[in-house]
């Protein structure tokens, strides 16, 4: 690319310095002192443009016109019977010489005609070929402009396409940053969940227990009730006891009675068991006894 806009470079360099040509040849134009394409500056380039040159070659005795004009006198003279005289010769000289200023008049027109003719073809030329260059440098100014406009449309796509991708990476971390936050909320609400089903299943667990410790301890007393009741009943229907002894009897199954409820009270209260909430210790107590 930067080969192409070096070439470009080069071309408009070549233009300024045509341009800087016909500035100069402008300038020079205007300095002439007349038209370049008068006839007086013509006149100077040409000799063969100037009525006096034209003169002098016409009148020149070895000219042509000059020797013609001689002979034509002297052909004259002798068709009039008169002998070759100088004055025949000099009279049609004379005569030669008056008619040649309006010959010498319109060869010099002539000349200057075709100079001028030739000389304006030459501008035209000239003309023509700088039209030529011109048009060639304004190509190449065109052709540098287009390579330099592809470049940075180039340059631009480049530049757009990083940051669309430098957008698309930014949006796919963000959307992979949301994903895995989202799995992690996701985690934790299940452990959370998890958790408290664990927990309501254990509290569950731990009224159902204590529920059957308590069931367990009201069947104990229940069946140390009866069996000191029964103990009574039988002291009481024996015939052969004193009724002293069987009160004394009596009073004793009811103090061992009273204290075995003390011991079996004091038992089930110290079961872990015994409260709902025994799923929450750490570690399980020792077991009551003596």
């Amino acid at each position: 690319m930067s080969g192409l806009l070096s070439k470009a470079n080069n071309q408009l360099n070549k233009t300024k310095k045509i341009q800087t040509l016909n500035t100069a040849s402008a300038n020079n134009s205007n300095f002439a002192s007349s038209n370049p394409n008068s006839p007086g500056t013509l006149q100077q380039k040409n000799p063969n443009a100037l009525t006096s040159n034209q003169l002098n070659k016409l009148t020149n005795s070895d000219s042509l016109y000059m020797q013609q004009a001689k002979q034509s006198g002297l052909n004259t003279a002798a068709s009039r019977g008169l002998a070759n005289s100088s004055f025949a010769a000099g009279a049609s000289t004379a005569s030669a010489i008056r008619n040649a200023l309006p010959i010498a008049q319109s060869d010099a027109q002539a000349e200057l005609q075709d100079y001028m003719t030739s000389r304006n073809q030459a501008h035209d030329k000239d003309v023509l070929e700088q039209q030529n260059t011109y048009k060639t440098g304004l190509l190449g100014l065109q052709h540098g402009y287009d390579l330099e406009k592809a470049a940075k449309s180039h340059e631009y796509d480049l530049a757009s396409k990083s940051k669309s991708h430098e957008y698309d990476l930014a949006k796919a971390a963000k959307s992979h940053e949301y994903d895995l936050a989202s799995k992690s909320k996701s985690h934790e609400y299940d452990l959370a969940k998890a958790e408290k089903l664990n927990q309501y299943e254990k509290d569950k667990l731990g009224q159902s227990v204590a529920a059957n410790t308590h069931g367990q301890y009201m069947k104990a007393i229940q069946d140390m009730l009866v069996n000191a009741g029964i103990s009574v009943n039988e002291i009481e229907k024996a015939e052969k006891i004193p009724q002293a002894e069987k009160d004394k009897m009596i009073n004793n199954t009811i103090a061992r009675r009273n204290a075995d409820l003390k011991f079996l009270k004091n038992f089930f209260s110290a079961l872990p068991t015994w409260q709902s909430n025994w799923t929450k210790h750490d570690t399980m107590p020792n077991a009551p006894g003596i």
